[in-house]
């Protein structure tokens, strides 16, 4: 029989008989044995009866303690017994499809938010109840490269002191050395609450690139309010010195036109103007060579092949190279790297960087340079200029980027300022490792 009302008749009828059977056997016909029997099936069948009618129940107990522990795995089939039991299994069939979907709705939302996450360009990080980092992000990794990083108290004593001073929505500023490389971190903070626990939202920003660019853009209008200041006031000097020089002496220059003057007085005031004359155009000179540093030209950005790139700066320098007996490398990986630059410009800065490499190798007894072209984690180009020469102190490393600031008694202080302004220009950043006595690596990034 299919249907559960005629189950349930079929079985009542049945349990009927069974119990006049057993009056009759008990109470007219004597016959114990029988009746004991009997009564034997009688209780198997309401048994029985129970458990069939409670059959649905059980259907749906399975069905909510699957909602209750995320199993939609089990199968909620069972045999068609009428048309409102078959309705229910249609509905009860339909909510677990309903709340599969939602599941792998949440799954693919988890897995695509996971992967937004950890392909952010800026270092982040969570922890749960102050006490696990839980999630990290590839960023974050490049900036905590520690192994097996499970906890906050492996990260930076700074950031530990940030992160417990720090509430919900605040910023910190604070400074982590990397290679030697001091790097000014803002740290922001949000913390929310599930029913796992606490979680704490930290993201790093460096914002070294901003401080420089705005410490350039300072120095640049600096530059420009001293050089026209001393150009306005440099230019009338020249100017008189050259007019008084002619109004008091003939053509010679040495013979004076005055009847006043002893000869050592006219030698005096001879040489007096030709000093005031002399130092004002190198007054003049020097000034004009720092306009340099304010006319950085707009970069023209093109694609350029680094290893052939790599290729003509050795060329420019492999006379030199040969004569000094210096070990020049070039390592490009791909080979076939490629890059957005402003071709002349960046072969401004090498060179620079180059001369000053071939400068700190002067006096090493086996003198090295190496190019190196890559890329790196964040899949931006990157060219390297190692030396093994006498390298720069701690206390120089954060200067030599400064205009007019220099490590050799010839050096003017203009060319690594010049070089930081030209990868500024093209959206890149140069930066510098080194210790004394042990060389110094420059690393151009391409943005």
């Amino acid at each position: 029989m299919k249907y559960f009302r005629l189950h349930i008749l079929a079985r009542i009828l049945v349990l009927t008989a069974s119990l006049a059977a057993f009056l009759f056997l008990a109470f007219i016909a004597g016959l114990k044995a029988s009746a004991i029997l009997l009564a034997i099936l009688t209780v198997a069948q309401i048994v029985n009866l129970i458990f069939y009618a409670e059959q649905t129940n059980r259907v749906l107990t399975r069905f909510f303690s699957g909602i209750r522990y995320d199993d939609f795995t089990s199968s909620l089939h069972q045999e068609s017994k009428g048309k409102t039991f078959d309705e229910l299994n249609t509905q009860l069939s339909n909510v677990v499809a309903h709340f599969q979907k939602i599941r792998m709705e949440k799954e693919e939302n988890y897995r695509y938010l996971e992967q937004v996450f950890r392909h952010l360009s800026f270092p982040t990080l969570s922890i749960h109840n102050g006490e696990e980092i839980n999630f990290i992000n590839h960023a974050a990794r490049s900036l905590f490269p520690y192994s097996g990083l499970r906890t906050p108290s492996q990260l930076d004593e700074p950031v530990q002191q940030a992160i417990r001073e720090m509430k919900s929505g605040e910023k910190k500023l604070v400074r982590l050395t990397r290679d030697g490389i001091v790097l000014p971190m803002i740290i922001s903070l949000t913390e929310f609450k599930l029913q796992q626990g606490k979680y704490q939202l930290i993201s790093f920003q460096n914002i070294r690139r901003e401080i420089e660019k705005t410490e350039t853009e300072a120095w640049q209008k600096l530059i420009r309010v001293l050089t026209h200041e001393i150009m306005n006031s440099v230019t009338p000097v020249t100017t008189l010195a050259d007019s008084l020089q002619t109004i008091l002496f003939h053509a010679d220059k040495q013979t004076f036109k005055g009847p006043d003057l002893t000869p050592d007085q006219t030698k005096d005031v001879q040489q007096a103007l030709s000093i005031i004359i002399n130092r004002s155009r190198g007054l003049l000179n020097f000034v004009e060579s720092y306009r340099n540093l304010t006319r950085i030209p707009v970069p023209q950005l093109e694609e350029i092949p680094a290893a052939d790139f790599l290729a003509d700066i050795h060329k420019l320098f492999a006379a030199r190279i040969r004569r000094e007996n210096i070990s020049f490398e070039i390592t490009v990986t791909p080979e076939n790297l490629r890059f957005w630059a402003d071709l002349q410009l960046t072969e401004q800065v090498l060179i620079n960087l180059v001369i000053n490499a071939i400068q700190a190798v002067a006096e090493t007894p086996a003198p090295k340079i190496s190019l190196r072209a890559g890329e790196n984690a964040f899949g931006q180009t990157e060219i390297e200029v190692k030396d093994n020469g006498v390298g720069i102190s701690e206390e120089q490393i954060e200067d030599i980027f400064i205009p007019f600031y220099s490590t050799k008694k010839e050096g003017t202080g203009v060319g690594l300022s010049i070089s930081r302004q030209i990868m500024q220009t093209q959206g890149g950043d140069i930066r510098v490792s080194s210790l004394k006595g042990e060389g110094a690596t420059f690393t151009l990034t391409f943005g």
